[in-house]
């Protein structure tokens, strides 16, 4: 079972055919129970969000990759409002937190941040050149963030995503969340009383579930993140944090990861229903991810790192807090 840990920071200062799938069903707007005021932000429309994904279609199509399709699950904006109001830039929060674990159950997918911001005095362009630069950097220019925007872009195992960008005062941010939506959920992934319970089942043919891991995320202690430009500069990687335990004896654990004995493990071709204890975390900085992994039959690897979930998906998420 692979590590989950994606990379994405992106900084600057100036002026192929896959196997037959069913559709997933995403719920739209999401984030309806997150409220944020929003300072002074120009949103970028929906005209410039559909170039950002055809900029990145065409790069996929380009190596053989298959499209992704623009999906608002209200995280992006989520996580752009919450840079510029809270005056950072960076993959957690001045706090040490991801976004998508301060807000768990805003969707049950596995996402992978990229984000990119630009600070201009005054900024030059307009915000569809400015997104456009950034995008363009990401899948072409991106060595010093050792290509892994490119390759989360680029990945055939994403299939939506998610896009915002704005600009406030002399600042422009972008984010995209690239989307791993392989399951229809029957029942979402839930934490309740001590349990995780989901049911569902896979949309990629021939795929089925292969496994539920358990990751553990530590907000990092930092007592002062350096500052440029008014702009504290947080986490420059996004990872949910090091194996914490794997639900069942599907293979040897490691060192230090624990399996935890499952109440009910079923799996009928696509289908799959399972229940499993998981404490609470201890103190109010830690989180338990919950990974729920499908085989890969999609038949199209990334084209610039093979190996990158060849075997196994992260198609499934739920985050489990200490409150």
């Amino acid at each position: 079972m692979a590590i989950a840990t994606i990379l994405g920071f992106s900084y600057s200062t100036g002026g192929g055919e896959a196997s037959t799938t069913s559709t997933v069903t995403v719920p739209p707007r999401t984030l309806t129970s997150v409220k944020q005021s929003q300072r002074g932000i120009t949103f970028c429309g929906r005209d410039v969000r559909e170039r950002v994904v055809a900029i990145i279609n065409k790069a996929r199509s380009s190596v053989g990759v298959p499209p992704v399709s623009l999906v608002d699950l209200g995280l992006a904006r989520g996580k752009l409002v919450e840079m510029i109001n809270e005056d950072y830039f960076g993959h957690c929060n001045p706090s040490g937190l991801l976004y998508p674990l301060e807000h768990p159950g805003l969707a049950h997918y596995y996402v992978e941040e990229n984000i990119g911001m630009t600070i201009g005095h005054p900024l030059q362009g307009s915000l569809l050149e400015l997104a456009r630069s950034h995008v363009y950097s990401m899948i072409y220019n991106d060595e010093a963030n050792h290509w892994g925007h490119r390759d989360s872009l680029l990945d055939p195992t994403n299939n939506l995503v998610d896009v915002a960008c704005g600009a406030s005062g002399n600042r422009f941010y972008i984010v995209i969340y690239m989307v791993k939506a392989w399951i229809n959920w029957t029942t979402p992934p839930r934490y309740d009383r001590g349990m995780v319970s989901a049911e569902g089942r896979v949309a990629m043919e021939g795929s089925s579930l292969a496994g539920v891991s358990v990751y553990e995320y530590k907000a990092p202690h930092v007592l002062s993140w350096p500052v440029k430009s008014g702009v504290e500069f947080t986490c420059q990687d996004y990872s949910i944090g090091k194996l914490y335990a794997i639900v069942g004896s599907s293979g040897a654990p490691g060192e230090g990861v624990r399996v935890i004995e499952p109440a009910l493990y079923e799996v009928h071709g696509g289908w799959f229903h399972v229940s499993f204890p998981l404490p609470r975390p201890r103190d109010n900085s830690t989180y338990y991810v919950v990974i729920f992994w499908v085989k890969n039959t999609l038949g199209v690897e990334n084209p610039y790192d093979p190996s990158r979930y060849r075997e196994e998906i992260p198609a499934g998420m739920l985050v489990v807090g200490r409150g």
